[in-house]
């Protein structure tokens, strides 16, 4: 059985162990150094462990720059600021510097991550020869998230999966938290429109 075949009753229906096989997995975590991350932007709680993943990899040496893309507007712990604004904040605070960050503040949908992402990227390091892209996202929201920069993103860039994991975002643990189980059954939707559209590979179940 495939996902795009199930109806919205049958993915009401599926086993916790069958929507952790569909959200999280299909693809492999990367470890080495890609040239870029493109760090994509989420709700509030989302966005500092995802620029803590992306500062831990520069920190690492594994990245030249870091496009934080993201231009919804939130009432987070550090003000009403756009998830780039956000992401960038807490990166400085763990040591990555402003020349290593260039930010995308329009993109407002995933799809856009991916498209106002290679704007950014390729209007501001067009003579940098990036190839090597790593997708900094949270692990539920990655296998989407690689979907659509497949689809989208210029196909000479390798594309990578480098997933911020904090403890309430995990395969053991989604189920158990009221929160994250909303954000796993919604990205197992996602990905359901995502088949359907033509943007990416059935999911066998």
């Amino acid at each position: 059985m495939y996902l795009s075949k199930l109806s919205e009753i049958d993915l009401n229906n599926l086993s916790i162990n069958e929507i952790t096989h569909i959200v999280y997995g299909g693809r492999d975590e990367f470890n080495g150094k890609a040239d870029l991350i493109l760090l994509l932007g989420g709700r509030p709680v989302e966005c500092e462990p995802r620029a803590v993943k992306a500062a831990e990899v520069y920190n690492e040496s594994k990245t030249r720059y870091i496009v934080p893309t993201g231009g919804v507007l939130w009432d987070s712990p550090l003000g009403y600021l756009s998830e780039a604004d956000q992401m960038s904040i807490y990166m400085n605070r763990n040591g990555v510097p402003d020349n290593v960050i260039i930010k995308e503040n329009e993109a407002k949908t995933t799809k856009e991550n991916m498209l106002y992402g290679a704007k950014c990227i390729l209007h501001n390091l067009k003579d940098e020869n990036i190839k090597d892209i790593s997708i900094v996202a949270s692990a539920f929201h990655m296998r989407r998230s690689m979907m659509l920069a497949k689809y989208y993103l210029p196909s000479y860039f390798i594309i990578h999966a480098v997933s911020a994991k904090p403890s309430f975002d995990s395969p053991d643990e989604w189920y158990k938290d009221e929160y994250r189980s909303m954000r796993v059954r919604g990205e197992l939707k996602n990905l359901r429109k995502c088949i359907l559209a033509g943007l990416g590979k059935d999911i066998k179940i």
